[in-house]
């Protein structure tokens, strides 16, 4: 049946514009390989599976029987669980669309959430429809192939392999509009003076840069609705560039 945005699904914000309709096939993490010393890949077999398909892949990585990472020293996040290299890493397959889904049993305070358009906008849009789904409507889609997520999950915790869902078949339709946002710049330069009249001192900061904190800020979820200053650094930066100035 349809599904509900901002409930059952919501689009991504790098996600491409585009229709796609056909049936899933699982891709696990979306990684291509795994830490120094750690032979993984999401992708083996047949990759031509891939193709023309719905690419139905789990956030983060590898998980222990904790929840957390099966790469990362202590169960930490590694930077595989980044969302842009490994869709980008699916979409080079080339599947009709890619469906991003939270593992179950994950410890990560993401674990129920959909991104939307704000918290995914940051990198180049993919070709094909990028879709965030629900666990419980992952779950329907993988019973229609007699699987369930948690058994997916698990056998993408021990190795990645491509695995066909038939029956599983979706139809997706996603558009996003990137609307410019344009700001000002103020440029100066501090010419040295007496015998250094001739050289020049060049300062940059940077007021902002991740908006009102719905992605990039290192305080997470927190940050969301609001203008960090400082491009989350306390402003040190343009402090430190404004005292220069006053100094001059």
């Amino acid at each position: 049946g349809d599904l509900t945005p901002g409930a059952d699904f919501n689009v991504v914000g790098i996600s491409g514009n585009a229709v796609a309709e056909a049936d899933a096939v699982f891709v696990g993490y979306g990684l291509e390989s795994g830490p120094d010393g750690v032979e993984y890949n999401s992708f083996a077999g047949d990759e031509k599976a891939i193709e023309g398909k719905i690419a139905v892949g789990l956030r983060f990585e590898p998980l222990n029987d904790r929840g957390r990472s099966r790469f990362g020293e202590g169960g930490a996040w590694s930077e595989r669980t980044s969302l842009r290299p490994k869709l980008a890493a699916v979409a080079r397959r080339n599947p009709a669309a890619i469906v991003l889904v939270n593992p179950p049993g994950v410890d990560d305070s993401r674990a129920g959430r959909l991104e939307d358009v704000r918290s995914t906008r940051a990198g180049q849009s993919q070709k094909v429809p990028v879709i965030m789904l629900s666990q419980a409507r992952a779950e329907q889609l993988v019973a229609a192939a007699g699987k369930s997520l948690l058994q997916l999950r698990k056998a993408a915790d021990e190795k990645g392999e491509i695995i066909p869902l038939a029956g599983t078949r979706m139809k997706i339709e996603a558009e996003v509009k990137r609307q410019p946002i344009l700001t000002d710049n103020v440029g100066a330069l501090l010419r040295g003076r007496g015998p250094l009249a001739d050289q020049y001192i060049v300062l940059g900061a940077h007021f902002d840069h991740i908006g009102y904190g719905a992605f990039g800020s290192r305080a997470g979820s927190r940050a969301a609705g609001a203008l960090p200053p400082g491009a989350d650094d306390h402003a040190s930066g343009t402090a430190g560039l404004l005292l220069a100035a006053s100094r001059h």
